[in-house]
């Protein structure tokens, strides 16, 4: 049915087109994988496929600043403007925390590399002032040990630090106070005046925490409610009682429901009137051509039944005469020594078929393969079943067994 394609193809569109279109209508919230931090605002996933929520990001679940998105391996990732992107490893809505980690597991390396909150929505929980050292070479001095056990009130960096030297850090007030080149003479200073977003005793080599004000959804938190945009254009914020969500329909669900049901159905509605109309036309068409072959059926009158050429059945294939080649290949017509069908040249011992009709000669396997398919000869194309049949020939009979050619 010549129809079917459309119908199959406008079906498949209509369910399409309704996936995708309700898939835009909510988006928010949701998480990268299980297990991963829940993702809600003021946060919002704005890249990368989610376990539990569309790929298509909605600009209005979350506050400006704080985008995240979902890396390769599931992982939630957050992008500070000037320090780079960092695994997101818990968010405390409560309190207003987040906590982040390095892809690398090396924070002290992000510090050392001018680790910045400018340009974000976040502040350290607490800063602090840190010196490092490196100490390398043989231990001296009383005790044994690596060198950084003669730098008192410093800690090991170990994920700074190798088998021939030690990375420690402290604080700088405390280096102040320190004489270098006899409390550690094997040890050089990298920096004095490294900034690092946590307070001595929370060091961690591991995460940090960053806070952040605003929006501030303590309020709605505290009152077990959803924090959110008042409106769908302005940043204004406010509580919503996720009770109160059964009782009507928001703005953004309507416009959802436009999308996901209006249009799809306009367009399902479409393609079935095409399909429809389609249908009929063609219907029409059939009802028509019937109606004329019926009416000139009845005016012709009968008709002489066509002849329908066919091949040969092997009776009367065998009937035609054959010839077996002796030593000397006497041919009939010595200038046709070529099969036409095989083109290959005749040679003793080959036996032969000739066509009574037009006497023309071919290689008897050749000829009886196309005799089988076309009941006319392949050089003149005439018609040696009719002539047979009509007229019997004396050399179909005569000619059945081999003719012998003299060696």
């Amino acid at each position: 049915m010549p129809s079917s394609p459309l119908f199959s193809f406008t079906l498949s569109l209509c369910f399409l087109t309704i996936h995708l279109s309700a898939a835009t209508a909510d988006t928010c919230g949701g998480s990268c994988r299980l297990g991963s931090p829940t993702v809600r605002f003021p946060f919002a996933l704005t890249a990368g496929r989610t376990h539990n929520s569309s790929s298509i990001p909605n600009t209005r679940c979350g506050f400006p600043g704080f985008g995240l998105s979902c890396d390769g391996s599931g992982q939630t990732v957050i992008a500070l403007r000037s320090s780079g992107e960092f695994i997101v490893q818990y968010i405390e809505y409560h309190s207003q925390v987040v906590y982040i980690r390095d892809p690398g597991d090396c924070l002290p390396r992000r510090y050392l590399d001018s680790f910045s909150l400018e340009g974000t929505p976040f502040v350290p929980e607490a800063t602090g002032i840190f010196t490092f050292l490196n100490c390398s070479g043989a231990p001296t001095g009383p005790g044994s040990g690596s060198p950084s056990a003669f730098v008192p009130g410093s800690r090991r960096v170990g994920c700074l630090s190798g088998e021939a030297f030690t990375v420690r850090a402290m604080r700088t007030s405390a280096f102040r106070g320190l004489n270098l080149t006899a409390d550690a003479p094997m040890c050089r200073v990298i920096s004095t005046a490294v900034r690092i977003p946590v307070t001595w005793p929370r060091w961690s080599d591991a995460d940090t925490r960053l806070i952040w004000s605003l929006p501030d959804c303590l309020p709605c938190e505290e009152d077990g409610k959803t924090c959110g945009f008042r409106d769908e254009t302005g940043l204004e914020i406010g509580c919503s009682d996720p009770g109160e969500k059964s009782q009507g329909i928001s703005r953004r669900a309507r416009y959802g429901l436009v999308l996901g049901v209006g249009i799809p159905g306009l367009i399902c509605t479409i393609g079935l009137g095409c399909f429809i109309c389609t249908k009929l036309e063609s219907r029409g068409r059939d009802r028509f051509h019937s109606a004329a072959d019926l009416a000139a059926a009845a005016t012709m009158g009968p008709q002489p039944a066509s002849v329908v050429l066919s091949g040969l059945d092997e009776p009367t294939i065998e009937s035609y005469p054959k010839t077996l080649l002796g030593a000397s290949r006497r041919l009939p017509k010595p200038s046709d020594n070529t099969c036409p069908i095989c083109l290959s040249e005749y040679q003793p011992k080959e036996t032969l078929r000739t066509i009574p009709e037009c006497n023309h000669y071919y290689h008897a396997e050749c000829i009886d393969e196309w005799l089988k398919m076309n009941a006319t000869c392949p050089l003149c194309r005439n018609t040696p079943e009719s002539s047979a049949a009509s007229t019997p020939s004396p050399s179909l009979s005569s000619t059945s067994s081999s003719l012998l050619s003299t060696p």
